[in-house]
């Protein structure tokens, strides 16, 4: 397989259309999880949004990732191409803002989010022409009036997504255009087992004291997507592995992300998944290296595909 690493963004030509980032004083100190609400959409919150954005900024994971996304997205186009891409759960907007930098100037990019805190922010950090946002859920995409797109492109959310998001993704492609999105290896079935320290400690709290909370993780199996995609004009799936070092800290600050820590432990109130954290925690080296395996994953729609109604 290609790897997805290792290449170096150019910069566009100075006549491109550059993003520009809109100041925003993110606070200095977060408060504790513990004193906000229980919300229906864990991510449907500013203070939330906040936190993620100031992540987004702080550590280099999203980076990383979003740096594969764009050599897989950009390969089949010439140099800063004027396409209309979908950046779908585009949360506080760094993916959006790191696709910005090869669209070509009269590009578009259209940004979706189910949760309004986060499109909310969004919108305020990112100033360009090119772009537009939308607050929608991927089981509705097919209502957006935005479509088609020449790419799709979605960041670490594949697998929260319920119904069949292929087929509904597949819809909003033009013939020949392509999906991009990327996943953990440890939920894609026959991928990596082997998950960082932090995470099997707090499996292993969980499995302790909460153990009738159910499971919130999707796992995708890369067979059933083919077979999905045969029936909707797609061609098979590239997996393009990729490989994350970084350190315990790292996925310690992500875990204190409210909405973060909810999917790995759904309904425990911010309290008691906050006191899980800091059991999970006790022992750790924030220091620690980690190496976490990823995929960056592509289906591109067949060029003769009929138009999808």
């Amino acid at each position: 397989m290609q790897r997805a690493v290792g290449s170096r963004d150019r910069r566009p030509p100075t006549q491109s259309v550059r993003p520009r980032r809109k100041r925003h004083q993110f606070p200095s100190r977060m408060p504790p999880a513990s004193g906000w609400p229980v919300n229906e959409d864990a991510w449907n919150d500013l203070l939330t949004a906040e936190t993620y954005a100031e992540f987004t900024r702080s550590w280099p994971v999203y980076a990383h990732l979003n740096r594969a996304l764009n050599d897989t997205l950009f390969e089949a186009y010439p140099d800063w191409p004027d396409i209309r891409i979908l950046d779908l759960a585009c949360g506080t907007g760094a993916t959006a803002e790191a696709v910005l930098q090869r669209l070509g100037p009269r590009g578009e990019l259209h940004c979706v989010d189910r949760a309004a805190a986060m499109v909310s922010l969004a919108r305020t950090l990112l100033d360009d022409p090119r772009v537009t946002f939308e607050v929608r859920s991927a089981e509705r995409l097919s209502a957006s009036r935005a479509a088609p797109f020449h790419a799709i492109v979605c960041n670490a959310a594949f697998w929260h997504f319920h119904g069949s998001p292929l087929t509904d993704m597949a819809r909003l492609l033009v013939p020949g255009g392509s999906l991009h999105f990327t996943v953990p290896a440890t939920y894609v079935r026959g991928g990596s087992v082997e998950g960082h320290p932090l995470q099997a400690a707090v499996t292993r709290v969980l499995a302790e004291g909460h153990a009738e909370l159910p499971g919130a993780i999707r796992e995708l199996n890369p067979t059933q997507l083919d077979a999905t995609a045969a029936m909707c004009d797609l061609e098979p799936g590239r997996w393009t592995p990729l490989t994350y070092r970084s350190t315990q800290g790292e996925f310690m600050a992500l875990l204190r992300i409210p909405a973060m820590s909810d999917w790995m432990a759904p309904g425990l109130e911010p309290e008691a998944r906050e006191a899980l954290l800091d059991q999970a925690m006790t022992d750790l080296d924030p220091d620690e290296p980690v190496t976490v395996d990823w995929f960056v994953v592509s289906f591109r729609r067949r060029a003769g595909a009929a138009p999808k109604a």
